[in-house]
């Protein structure tokens, strides 16, 4: 019966090892592994898991608590959450369109709002 012996298996593959590689070559390998290495937290992560958003009653504004989803017209409107102005259905535009006279914003809050109703955001 062969014994196990750790101290020749081990010289067997640094014999191997050292046989079928140089040093620039472990260089090189090295100076690639360090260039590469800042970049691994840049790849795209799907980090959405992470990013839920609180649901909580406690997590709610006072708007979106007392929100409702029948009367557009209304102030408590679900849809005006991140409105500061006068309400577009009130001055002759919707919930698509400027009121005459008006133009859209160049930026937009999209997924501001949370419909009461089915708990998803617009």
């Amino acid at each position: 019966m062969k014994r196990f012996n750790a101290d020749a298996m081990g010289e067997k593959l640094l014999r191997r090892l050292a046989g079928g590689s140089s040093r620039r070559s472990m260089l090189s390998r090295l100076g690639a592994a360090l260039v590469a290495a800042p970049v691994f937290p840049l790849l795209p992560v799907s980090r959405a898991e992470a990013a839920k958003p609180d649901r909580s009653p406690e997590a709610k504004t006072g708007f979106a608590r007392n929100a409702q989803t029948k009367d557009d017209t209304k102030c408590d409107y679900w849809r005006y959450c991140a409105i500061d102005g006068a309400l577009c259905t009130c001055c002759g535009g919707g919930l698509h369109s400027c009121p005459p006279g008006a133009e859209p914003s160049p930026v937009s809050w999209v997924g501001t709002c949370i419909n009461p109703d089915d708990g998803k955001p617009i």
